[in-house]
Formats: C-alpha cells, structure tokens, sequence
C-alpha cells in the first residue's frame, strides 16, 4: 500500500513538474520570437521575404530540424544563408523552446489576427474615418508624413502591414522607438477597429502622387558602388546587421534601395520589411525611411 501511494506521489510530482517546464518553455520561446515576427509575422503566418514556409504549419519536430539544420548548415535553400545568421547564436534549449512557442501558435486559432473580409462583426459600428483623425495630427492627412520624424510612412503599408503592425503595437511585439507611444494610440482598440482603420489607411494611398525617388542603382553609383557590391556587402555582413545598418545610414542608402539590391535574392522585398528586419534586431528601421534626394530618373519631370 505504501509503495503505491509514493508511486503516484512520484508520477504526480512528475506531471506537475512537466507542466511547469512546459510554461516556462512556452515563456522563453515567446519571448525570442519576438526577433522573428518582422518576417514571419506576429502570428508566423507569413512567407518570410515571400520565400519561407508558413512556419505556424510545421509541428515542433519540424521546426527543430530547420533550425538545427540552419545552424549547422545541412538545412535551406534561398534563405540558408540568412538563417544561418539568426539561429547560430541560439543554444539547443533555445532552439526547442522557439519550436515549441512557434507550433502552440498554430493550434491556438485565438492568438491568429483574421483579416479575412469577415472580421468586422456587423454588430460593431465602426467609423474608421473619425478614428483616423487622431492619427492625422502625426501621419499627415493622407498618411504622407514620417510622423514625428521617425516612423514609416503608412501610406506606402499594405492592409497586411498595417494589421499586423497595430496589432503588434496593441500586444507589445512589434515596434521600435515608437513602440511605447503607438501601444497608448491603439491599447482601446478592438481587432474590429483596428482592420477598418487599416483599410481606411490603404484607401488613402491611392491617392497619393508619388514622389521620385533616387534609384538605388544611381545613388550607389556616385558613390563609385554596383548593384552586385553593394548586394555582396550586404549578404556577407548579415551576422553583422548593425555594421550594414549604419553604413546604409552614413551613405544615404534607404530602405527601399535596399530592397531593390537584394531584389535577385528575395524577389518581392519591399522597404517596409526591410525596416521591420532592423527592428527586430534592436535598430531603429525607421532611420532608413528616408527619402532619397530626386535624381535624373525617367519619373522626375
């Protein structure tokens, strides 16, 4: 009799203790996503640089062997090289504790931010024009303006961006600088709220005339730079992003020039992820947001 009760004493401990190694996993895996989330989005239910798989599809055991693979480079394709750059300095705890966070996000739909057309629940009487106006003080009237000279210009966002960006400010994982001022803009809105005024937004920047910008390939020209330099650069240097961050800065080359250099390696990469790819590593992206003096382009009149 006293052998049984101290065996299931024994299997009790055992349960409770898994549980709590399990939080505490879930815990640390959510707190190191938080540099992953500017590609593979808030919820990874992006194609990160329009290249990777919908990771919140992977089950645990798949999302180890990709990074473990990363990091030792017997895994990827197009990407290899760059995630080679974000996982080499996770250990195996880490490793299985991302895996473990980022596959409780695909079976847990609540922690999902839907912007399908039927978000908006008709009960909700939702003016995303009146909700813009408190908006347009700092982003311009037409979400032209670097609001505070810092942030990016949210009429170039697509409806996406602009979702997941709110959202993110609403729950603490997306932002730089900004993100302490954003998070007291968006905290008392509802997902509701949020989708119409991120369509409201979208709307706006279509009327909005472009203003030409220098071409990357120009611009690095008068510095005496090809386009295949300055990717070369970049693609070797990404394990060193601050040192690619400030000499971008110190040259002038901007968020949108770079995504037009590494175009041949991620078909699809707009300035806006490149900016957000700096704010998940501690940059401010939004110091590259600047727009590039007007050259002798075929758009200048």
């Amino acid at each position: 009799m006293k052998t049984t009760t101290l065996i299931i004493t024994v299997l009790k401990s055992l349960v409770i203790t898994s549980a709590i190694l399990g939080s505490s996993a879930l815990a640390e895996g959510e707190t190191l996503y938080k540099q992953c989330a500017s590609c593979h989005g808030v919820n990874a239910e992006k194609a990160a640089l329009g290249k990777s798989k919908i990771i919140a599809n992977m089950s645990e055991s798949e999302l180890m062997t990709a990074m473990n693979g990363y990091k030792d480079g017997s895994y990827g394709g197009d990407l290899k090289g760059l995630m080679k750059g974000q996982v080499i300095r996770f250990s195996s705890a880490d490793i299985s504790s991302l895996a473990k966070y980022i596959s409780s996000l695909s079976k847990d739909s609540g922690k999902f931010v839907d912007i399908s057309d039927d978000i908006l629940d008709s009960s909700v009487s939702t003016d995303a024009a009146t909700l813009y106006k408190r908006c347009s003080a700092c982003h311009g009237v037409n979400g032209e303006k670097v609001a505070l000279g810092k942030s990016k210009i949210i009429a170039n966002m697509s409806l996406t961006d602009l979702n997941t960006s709110m959202n993110g400010y609403k729950d603490g994982t997306y932002g730089g600088e900004m993100q302490g001022l954003m998070k007291g803009q968006v905290a008392a809105l509802s997902p509701s709220e949020i989708y119409a005024l991120s369509e409201y937004i979208t709307s706006l920047s279509k009327d909005i005339v472009s203003v030409p910008r220098l071409k990357a390939k120009e611009h690095l020209a008068t510095h005496g730079v090809s386009m295949k330099g300055a990717q070369a650069f970049i693609m070797g240097n990404l394990n060193n992003l601050s040192f690619v961050f400030n000499v971008c800065k110190d040259f002038g080359v901007n968020n949108d020039m770079i995504a037009e250099i590494l175009e041949e390696d991620f078909p699809g990469l707009t300035g806006n992820v490149v900016s957000s790819y700096f704010d998940s590593h501690e940059l401010i992206g939004s110091q590259l947001d600047f727009l590039a003096p007007a050259g002798n382009d075929d758009t200048k009149d």
